[in-house]
């Protein structure tokens, strides 16, 4: 498993990882994709309750 992590890790540290982090941040500075992910995440988290 640690070395998926490796990679992952070189991935992120490499141009073109970069440069997928910096369009991901640019992309949640929205405030629309915000909100987006807001519903996500309770949607996710409601769903994990009702499965208990």
């Amino acid at each position: 498993m640690s070395t998926l992590m490796q990679r992952i890790m070189r991935f992120l540290n490499s141009p073109n990882g970069r440069r997928v982090v910096e369009v991901g941040r640019r992309e949640l500075s929205k405030p629309a994709n915000q909100e987006k992910l807001r519903r996500l995440a309770s949607r996710v988290a409601s769903s994990r309750t009702r499965r208990r």
